[in-house]
């Protein structure tokens, strides 16, 4: 007497509608996991914001109503600051190994191509460079190509000293 396994008794189609009784809950228990914590990380939203109109720049700080762009990136980024990051960053790279030249001019334009994203949002970086009409941002080329910017984000070397 032959001992036969149960499921050799079964047919071929039977055999299908149990696999894909099987696929199907199994697929239904991963969807409801999912669910589940897409749920459960949601967190709601419940900053009331304050009736009131926003100041006026020239009312809350009128020492700045009078300046030109350049000299508002100036107020935010010292000259001696940036010198330093330059030297630094220089400094950092050279201990990589890699050489790259960056000065004072490269590291004011880097930041100041940093701000303007926060500004004027491309889906992707490259897009600043891009020459589509509907995604080129026209100054972004004219200040540092791709190629300069890229290592710069890469090597630049913002370092904070608690001491």
């Amino acid at each position: 007497m032959s001992l036969m396994m149960p499921s050799q008794h079964h047919t071929q189609e039977q055999k299908q509608r149990a696999l894909e009784k099987v696929v199907m809950v199994s697929l239904h228990e991963k969807k409801f996991k999912l669910e589940r914590i897409r749920r459960s990380k949601r967190k709601e939203f419940n900053y009331t914001f304050p009736n009131e109109e926003p100041s006026d720049i020239k009312i809350g700080f009128p020492e700045l109503q009078d300046l030109d762009p350049i000299q508002l990136f100036g107020k935010h980024f010292p000259k001696e600051y940036i010198g330093t990051l330059a030297c630094m960053t220089k400094l950092y790279v050279s201990q990589k190994g890699v050489m790259i030249a960056i000065d004072y001019t490269d590291i004011a334009q880097f930041l100041g191509l940093l701000l303007l994203s926060g500004y004027y949002w491309v889906p992707k970086e490259d897009y600043y460079w891009s020459s589509a009409e509907d995604l080129k941002v026209d100054i972004v080329p004219t200040v540092m190509s791709r190629n300069h910017f890229r290592p710069i984000k890469k090597k630049i070397f913002f370092h904070v000293n608690d001491n």
